[in-house]
């Protein structure tokens, strides 16, 4: 076939030649890009290769900046498309060196490798671009007429007009571009290309250096070393290859031994150069091309970029160092650096540069220093000046009720250059500028989760404001020492710097503050377990945030001085919390208030009110579902599901605490995730599903170790002693009893709470009991009783006493079980806990039948049914109608004084009031 262009004539080949039907090989070692290979392949042809020829191919952009791979995907992806079939005309690849001045390809030069690749002879091909266009669009039409379709590769290119004379006008071809920028006026699909990162970049490591050395495993034996040179080399796969040449150079160097000399050299450039590539090389290409393109503005700004602190920086900043409008600037970081990839935008008005490029546009600073010493140091003066104006908090007492309020969140992004910023003013002792900035620093240091920094901030600050005399301050930046103290779990020295700010607040009279003050030293007293301190303090604090008719304040305060009561008594928390509640309700704190109910309701648990607790937690999930507050849900999912096993409605409870364990994990919140999973676990294993329990009560116990939370972790253990109770492991039981009281009587549990001691004594007496060791369990369940007779634990002390009457039934002594029962039984009525009464009547059913008091015994069991049920007990319902129906069964008469066909059921079936307890609800 003949093929006519212009003054020429051309004659297909009958086959097609090898250079179409062939590609540069892939670089070896390809690893890590498999995923966006199969992407790229799927663009390229979604169908399979079947165009439809009714429209223009539409090209596929791989974008990224220097070294990131694109060569080398581009090259993967097209081989793989080939072998697939989907381009049965090959496919054919030219270099454009768009960012090289010296070697750039023009569009006819471009033109001219694709006609040579096509088999036309160099005589051949027509002098102009125009008819080398012509000639190349006649071509590609006559292998579509053929069945053949064609993929076309463009390497390296810097500029649309490179693209235009070579995409096919038929979309059975296929365009592939790789270039470091985003080519905004070719209209195509673009496929930005990021670094690589973890498991995928050691792996290019790996292969790439058993590729070079069969069997060199250094880098399989040392993955965290090679790690850490991944974050060296900021996942960037040249300078991965580069340092990998440089590992297959250098046998005897281990990969630890490079990661070091990588992180201790003052020039890591140098480093990622093997003689034959250079990081530095690639990134001089892009630096010329910007200043080629984009004018010495767009190079001046990254130059100045650099002088920031921080990773990334925000439009505003990046203004203020180019002193120039953010309009402006954000056009030049937008459409002329993240076009080239020389900055990214992590986030809307947040500007990034990779690692790498920072290093080598701060040594073209460096290089320049002399020619930009005052450009550069004014651009700084205007940077410290953006820090230091921020919109940020104010200085009021508020600003000190949490250690991180929300709307200190936007300060967060500011760390780093805020951080450098203020570092800078220390160290040239600009004390009014330092005093400026530490407010920030501080709170942006807090909300990063950055407490040393924020103490180191905070101590930096009072100096300065001793310096220049503000007692204001002074005051301020030892309220932020306190809190960070605090935040780094230092209470002691917390508590220091809270007692120098007190004098300062005394002194000038500022009742407010005096107020805060004495909040954040309650609340540190609460932390260690010191109640009697706590409470003096923020007992105070409520009298002087009266005195201020502060109401947010005072709520607030009552808030955390109820908490601190828990530890004391329940019967002393109600009136706080309910004195908050309307506060609250006025402040229009609708997540504080789920948050109180859910504490009255726990309160009102521990005293035996069940049914008003599980209405108060009901309560309060439902206000916490109307916000989008996870801590209120989850604080108030969790008083539910307590509640919930309160009444003995496991399955509900289960499926509470469930919940209130995803969101607590959600949050991060290590503490929290563990006495949640505790809960549920006490509650699956009330539910009879105590393998299952088993499994939450280990990983619960792991997380409060990792926290070092010795009180919370003991307290977790006594569920888990009932619960092995159950399954037949009393022996554990009793040591795992033991091991809890060692842990809440500890100097780092608290140094002893007596609810959950008496809690732990009436768990070890039970495993002692379900091992027939009746004596030594009824001593440490007197032990128990005595203990909460003296703190006044009304709730505890019935069912402390309803297991010691169970306890003397299992000793064969119901005669003098019965009395200890029907004591139980009263105060439990009398407390409104019909679970308790429910529990009671089916002992006191139990121990009538041993006492050979049948119709009694069949009359108590009755009412053990009828309660159980109107609880909605599932478990407690189901045993009480099984002893109902077997004491029916066994007729009017009988020798027999024992229990008709016992179930076996031990003690604890029977107490899942204070096994479903969370203790830390009463004591922390």
């Amino acid at each position: 076939m003949v093929f006519q262009g212009r003054d020429i004539t051309v004659q297909l080949p009958a086959t097609l030649p090898a250079a179409v039907a062939g590609l540069d090989p892939v670089p070896p070692a390809f690893a890590g890009r498999e995923e966006e290979r199969d992407r790229l392949v799927a663009l390229l042809a979604p169908d399979g290769g079947e165009g439809t020829g009714s429209g223009g191919c539409v090209p596929v952009n791989v974008t990224g900046l220097p070294g990131v791979g694109k060569t080398a995907l581009a090259l993967a992806a097209a081989h793989a498309a080939v072998a697939a079939g989907a381009f049965t005309g090959g496919a054919i690849a030219v270099t454009v060196h768009g960012y090289d001045d010296e070697r750039t390809l023009t569009a006819g030069q471009i033109l001219e490798s694709l006609l040579r690749g096509l088999g036309i002879p160099g005589e051949k091909i027509p002098p102009t671009e125009q008819d080398r266009a012509r000639l190349y669009r006649d071509l590609l039409q006559k292998m579509t007429q053929q069945g053949h379709r064609l993929l076309v590769l463009l390497d390296d290119v810097s500029a649309a007009e490179q693209v235009a004379p070579v995409r096919p006008a038929d979309d059975r071809h296929a365009l592939l571009i790789t270039s470091r920028h985003v080519l905004n006026s070719l209209v195509g699909t673009t496929v930005p290309l990021a670094e690589l990162s973890g498991e995928p970049a050691v792996e290019l490591m790996a292969r790439t250096l058993e590729q070079t050395r069969p069997g060199d495993r250094r880098i399989r034996r040392e993955p965290e070393a090679a790690a850490r040179v991944v974050e060296l080399c900021g996942g960037l796969p040249l300078a991965l290859r580069i340092t990998t040449a440089v590992l297959a150079g250098s046998p005897e160097r281990s990969v630890s031994t490079l990661a070091d000399e990588l992180a201790r050299t003052d020039d890591r450039l140098a480093l990622l150069a093997d003689g034959e590539r250079a990081v530095t090389a690639s990134f001089e290409l892009s630096y010329r091309h910007l200043r080629h393109s984009g004018g010495d503005g767009a190079a001046r700004l990254l130059r100045l970029l650099t002088a920031d602190w921080g990773t990334d920086l925000s439009t505003a900043a990046a203004a203020a160092l180019a002193g120039e409008q953010q309009v402006r600037v954000k056009h030049l970081l937008s459409t002329v650096l993240a076009r080239a990839h020389l900055v990214e935008e992590v986030e809307p008005d947040r500007w990034r540069m990779h690692d790498l490029v920072r290093l080598y546009v701060t040594s073209l600073a460096e290089d320049r220093a002399t020619a930009d010493a005052d450009e550069r140091g004014a651009a700084v003066e205007r940077l410290l000046q953006h820090y230091a104006s921020l919109d940020g908090p104010g200085t009021g007492h508020t600003e000190h009720l949490t250690p991180a309020p929300a709307h200190w969140l936007p300060l967060g992004r500011e760390h780093a250059g805020l951080s450098g910023a203020f570092a800078h003013a220390v160290a040239r002792q600009d004390h009014a500028l330092v005093l400026r900035l530490a407010g920030r620093a501080y709170r942006a240091a807090v909300i990063s989760g950055d407490p040393a920094r924020a103490q180191e901030v905070a101590r930096a600050g009072f100096v300065a404001a001793r310096r220049l005399a503000d007692f204001d301050a002074q005051g301020h930046m030892l309220m932020f020492e306190g809190t960070a103290y605090g935040l780094l779990d230092r209470p002691t020295e917390a508590i220091r710097s809270y007692r120098r700010a007190g004098t300062n607040f005394r002194k000038r009279g500022v009742h407010a503050m005096e107020g805060v003050r004495l909040l954040r030293s309650g609340e540190t007293h609460l932390r260690v377990r010191q109640p009697s301190q706590a409470c003096a303090a923020l007992r105070l604090a409520v009298r002087l945030a009266r005195r201020a008719e502060d109401r947010r304040l005072e709520a607030r305060c009552l808030d955390v001085l109820a908490r601190a009561l828990d530890m004391v008594s329940d019967d002393l928390s109600v009136p706080v919390r309910r004195a908050a509640l309307p506060l609250l309700d006025a402040l229009g704190d609708t997540p504080a208030v789920a948050e109180t109910r859910a504490g009255l309701a726990d309160n009102l648990g521990n005293l035996g009110q069940c049914a008003e607790a599980a209405h108060e937690a009901q309560t309060a999930v439902e206000i916490a579902r109307r916000t989008t507050d996870r801590h209120a849900l989850a604080t108030a999912l969790s008083s539910l599901g307590t509640a919930e096993t309160r009444c003995g409605r496991h399955r509900a409870a289960t499926e509470a605490h469930r919940e209130a364990l995803g969101l607590w994990q959600d949050l991060r919140l290590l503490r929290d995730s563990a006495n949640s999973q505790g809960d549920l676990a006490r509650a699956l294993s009330l539910s009879r599903r105590h393998h299952e329990a088993l499994r939450h009560f280990k990983d619960a116990g792991s997380l409060l170790r990792a926290v070092g939370d010795a009180h919370a972790e003991g307290s977790l253990l006594i569920g888990l002693a009932d619960t092995l109770v159950r399954i037949d492991r009393s022996q554990e039981a009793v040591r795992t009893c033991r091991l809890a009281l060692s842990r809440i009587r500890s100097r780092d549990g608290g140094g002893g709470c007596v609810r959950c001691e008496v809690l732990g004594l009436e768990g070890l007496a039970e495993a002692l009991a379900s091992q027939n060791q009746h004596d030594e369990a009824l001593r440490h369940c007197d032990e128990a009783v005595s203990l909460a007779r003296r703190r006044s634990l009304a709730a505890v002390l019935a069912d402390v006493l309803s297991t010691r009457g169970d306890i003397l039934r299992q000793a064969g002594r119901p005669d003098e079980a019965l009395p200890v029962l029907l004591e139980a039984r009263s105060d439990h009525r009398r407390l409104a806990d019909a679970h308790g009464e429910a529990l009671d009547t089916v002992r006191v059913g139990s121990v009538l039948w041993r006492l050979d008091r049948r119709e009694e015994a069949r009359g108590e069991m009755a009412a053990a049914v009828s309660l159980s049920e109107a609880l909605g007990a599932e478990y407690l319902h189901v045993l009480a109608g099984k002893r109902l129906r077997e004491m029916k069964a066994a007729g009017p008469d009988g020798g027999s004084h024992q229990e008709p066909k016992r179930v076996p059921v031990t003690p604890v079936d029977f107490v899942p009031n204070q096994k479903g307890i969370r203790v830390r609800l009463g004591c922390a």
